[in-house]
């Protein structure tokens, strides 16, 4: 099945939509720059400019397993989104919430369709409603790690409702004083 072009980083989730079409969702980049041949006793944001790399983004592509109907490409997110995670029990499910790592900030790509930002918050993405998106920003110097989901005790998160109950544990790096952190979320409801 031919899908538009495009270099897939990590698959967030897939599941079947009641129309049967297969749903993929998955942080991706219109083209792969890994900045090969860097010295790896220098962290990559000091020893890149973040600006030559091809922007990520979370990106939503329902596909007819039949491959009768076109696939279509949804973008969610574009705040530079990493390390997609659902809680367990939801894969291979529909979801409504995904969390992801992204950038400090908000950005606009430069005129070339390059330039990222480093990452430096936690996303909480509405699938149902990308306007709803929550960011947790940590400082400029501070870097963060891949998050795992941790459901609350006694929470069914499999129930309409109860999807976020629960926290992201993720470990984020001080630059300036280098130390580490661990962080503790919890993501349960708005704020």
């Amino acid at each position: 099945i031919k899908v538009p072009y495009h270099f897939n980083f990590h698959f967030a989730n897939a599941f079947e939509n009641e129309d049967g079409n297969v749903v993929i969702d998955s942080v991706l980049t219109d083209t792969v720059d890994l900045g090969t041949g860097l010295d790896p006793s220098v962290p990559v944001w000091e020893a890149v400019d973040l600006d030559d790399f091809s922007p990520g983004r979370y990106d939503r592509l329902t596909v007819d397993p039949n491959g009768i109907q076109p696939p279509t490409m949804e973008t969610i997110c574009r705040r530079e989104p990493e390390f997609p995670v659902i809680p367990r029990e939801l894969s291979g499910r529909r979801h409504r919430f995904m969390y992801t790592v992204g950038a400090h900030k908000e950005y606009e790509p430069l005129p070339s369709g390059k330039g990222k930002g480093a990452n430096g918050s936690i996303l909480k993405i509405d699938t149902e409603d990308p306007t709803k998106t929550e960011a947790y920003t940590f400082l400029p110097h501070e870097f963060v790690g891949e998050q795992v989901f941790c459901p609350k005790v006694g929470a069914d998160i499999t129930k309409p409702g109860n999807e976020d109950k629960g926290y992201l544990v993720t470990f984020v790096e001080d630059r300036r004083n280098l130390t580490t952190d661990m962080v503790v979320l919890d993501v349960e409801g708005k704020g």
